[in-house]
């Protein structure tokens, strides 16, 4: 590879992985290649007052449109736009944020920082990648000879253009990250907890087995309990609101559409040799064998009685409407047959009309005059093709099991009583080109749709939410949803929106939004309820408080049972003798377990294990207050700690809780400032 193409190709590989831990804070290096135009008629949003202009913020959609059809070779459905536009969103605002908190701390990054990072003894590792030769060395000569290339004189610019970006987050992180650390104990738990081996059996009373009757609650323990747990019962604020969705989904003009691109293309197919895949774009292009279970019984029946080269349909497809041209019929799998019938209630009259049928009379006529089947009877008692499993079984049996041409006796089913014609069974499969004209949400029903949602808020603004639902009659379309709190990240029923949930915690009860849009429809927006941040009161919690102090309470009689029991075990026996000393008891064996597997018949009961981790084998501990219950555990086995192999696994493990730890201290550093940040959302200005 040329040196000119070896710097070229660093380009999109760059764009794609640099900024290394912090690469969530950034979306692309050239997002802010256009400055704010200081029009506000111009901004989609704010971070804290800082704005995001429509030009920055479509830049960055349009990259990363560009960056996905470049690595995947197809383009980005536009009914997937609005939730590319929400995640670009989302990382726009993170990255406004981090750089806001960059600036405050005065973190900067020199040119010559730039420099000496790209130039000096230990260049980016991603750009030392690119100049390994095949015996793994890195050839610098080459490397530096490619830098200073004049025509690579841009595309060093952009590197370095993008290198003071991850520079400024690596300083970033230095002082994020000067406060992690880790203790000797931390380091020391998580080895144990991976490579420190228990097996125990034990004896167990869950507090489920314990009568009421066997404990006593008082309203001074519920009181003192709601007491000592007041963060137990803090809530945040909560909001609940209604909405009416305007779906967007193709209209009949859509279809009709679909239709006719479909309709005029045939025409345009003027020799039976032509492949329709030259006429792919604008629609999706197949080949394959297909049998009724992939057609509609209109294309079946016009592809089971055309001949090889013609063109049949459009037909109902799937996903719209498709033409099909033969290249040839074969035998497949599956049997189809095409019948007629006619359907009755009484069985006399069933009979009639068979006899009526098998003298001559015609059978068309006789169906349009009598049959109950409305969807046949219009067409002589038609059904068309159909496979097995789409009827009955008493009419399938029929069907497929009866002759073709005869009229059959009639058959009764859960419906009434069928006089039935098999017209034709077939088991042809065919080989064929298919065009399919998908029909799509078109930007003509979008508007439509969006003006029906302006319509429907204007007047719920001038006169009631409730008015207007039933003016506009879309009761049918109306949710409401439970509480959610600002921090749940999504609201019920709707999904993850950020600018509704920003909306109905920045508005009142009774308010009414503006229209938003969703990926499946424009919705507008009433608050039915608020409710602020605050402590739920005794009286209401007061049932739950009870179910908790109560359980506690069987578990301190669930071990006082134990440790009775306890003094009557002789400490060689299995647990497994005393097993029928008390109805309530429960053995059970673990097996070998780490604290990292979890012990069979204890689960993440952390108290039983930890003690169970903490014991020598051959010990006898308890009784156990647990999470889930009261234990007695005999321990046969504990490895105990290797030093030798934890003193060589020591640094593993440290670079392993430090990067838990980090990650872990990141997204709550991220969380913290978005929850404290003033985001202001009016996307929905410019998108609709």
């Amino acid at each position: 590879m040329g040196m000119m193409q070896k710097m070229r190709s660093l380009t999109p590989i760059f764009i794609i992985g640099v900024g290394g831990l912090f690469v969530l804070f950034m979306i692309l290096s050239d997002s802010k290649v256009l400055e704010v135009l200081g029009q506000d008629k111009n901004v989609v949003g704010y971070v804290n007052g800082e704005k995001i202009t429509y030009e920055e913020y479509n830049r960055a959609v349009d990259n990363y449109r560009e960056q996905y059809k470049a690595q995947t070779g197809v383009d980005i459905e536009e009914d997937q736009m609005d939730y590319l536009r929400d995640q670009i969103w989302d990382q726009l605002i993170t990255q406004k944020l981090v750089e806001q908190q960059m600036k405050k701390m005065n973190i900067e990054v020199s040119d010559k920082e730039v420099d000496d990072y790209i130039f000096g003894p230990n260049p980016p590792e991603f750009l030392k990648q690119q100049f390994i030769d095949s015996t793994g060395r890195f050839r610098r000569d080459i490397y530096m000879q490619a830098l200073k290339d004049p025509r690579n004189k841009q595309i060093l610019e952009n590197l370095k253009k993008g290198l003071k970006e991850e520079l400024k987050q690596q300083k970033l992180g230095n002082i994020l990250f000067a406060s992690v650390s880790l203790s000797e104990g931390e380091i020391l738990q998580k080895y144990k907890d991976q490579n420190v081996f228990a097996n125990v059996e034990f004896l167990a009373i869950n507090p489920e087995s314990v009568s009421d009757n066997e404990v006593k609650v008082t309203d001074e323990d519920l009181k003192k309990y709601y007491d000592e747990h007041q963060n137990d019962f803090k809530f945040d604020a909560q909001r609940k609101i209604k909405f009416v969705q305007f779906v967007k989904q193709p209209s009949g003009d859509d279809s009709t559409s679909a239709f006719n691109l479909l309709s005029e293309t045939k025409k345009l197919i003027t020799s039976d040799t032509a492949s329709l895949k030259s006429y792919e774009n604008p629609f999706v292009y197949k080949k394959d064998t297909v049998g009724m279970d992939k057609l509609s019984p209109e294309a079946f029946a016009a592809l089971n009685s055309t001949t090889v080269k013609n063109i049949v349909g459009p037909f109902k497809s799937n996903g719209g409407y498709a033409l099909y041209k033969l290249l040839g019929k074969t035998q497949g799998k599956n049997t189809y047959v095409n019948a007629s019938h006619i359907l009755v209630d009484d069985e006399n009259l069933a009979n009639e009309i068979y006899n009526r049928l098998t003298k001559g009379e015609n059978f068309a006529n006789l169906a349009k005059q009598y049959s109950k089947d409305p969807g046949s009877a219009s067409n002589g008692g038609n059904l068309g093709w159909f496979g097995k499993g789409r009827m009955v079984k008493e009419f399938e049996d029929a069907c497929f099991n009866g002759p073709v041409g005869k009229v059959q006796k009639p058959v009764k089913t859960s419906y009434g009583y069928h006089i039935i014609l098999v017209n034709n069974k077939s088991n042809a499969a065919f080989v064929v080109e298919e065009l399919e004209s998908v029909v799509r949400l078109s930007g003509a029903t979008k508007d439509i749709l969006y003006q029906k949602a302006s319509d429907f808020q204007y007047f719920a603004d001038k006169n009631s939410f409730d008015e207007a639902v039933k003016h506009f009659n879309v009761k049918q379309y109306v949710m409401e949803t439970p509480l959610f709190t600002k921090n749940q990240g999504y609201v019920p029923g709707i999904a993850n929106n950020q600018s509704i949930i920003n909306w109905s915690f920045e508005n009142d009860k009774g308010d009414i939004s503006y229209v938003f849009s969703t990926p499946q429809a424009y919705l507008v927006c009433q608050i039915t309820d608020a409710k602020e941040a605050g402590v739920k009161p005794f009286d209401e919690v007061k049932n739950f408080v009870k179910a908790v102090v109560t359980r506690k309470k069987k578990i301190e009689y669930a071990a006082s049972l134990l440790e009775k029991i306890k003094k009557s075990i002789n400490p060689a026996d299995s647990l497994s003798v005393y097993a029928k000393l008390n109805s309530n008891l429960r053995f059970g064996k673990t097996g070998r377990f780490s604290a990292q597997t979890l012990p069979t018949g204890i689960g993440a009961d952390w108290k039983v294990i930890n003690e169970i981790m903490n014991a020598k084998a051959g010990s006898f501990i308890g009784p156990i207050k647990g999470k889930f219950g009261a234990y007695l555990v005999k321990v046969y086995e504990n490895t105990g700690l290797d030093k030798k192999a934890y003193k060589m696994q020591r640094e593993q493990f440290i670079n392993q809780l430090l990067n838990e730890k980090k990650q872990s201290f990141i997204q709550a550093w991220l969380m913290e400032l978005r929850e404290k940040a003033k985001i202001k959302d009016e996307r929905y200005k410019f998108y609709r």
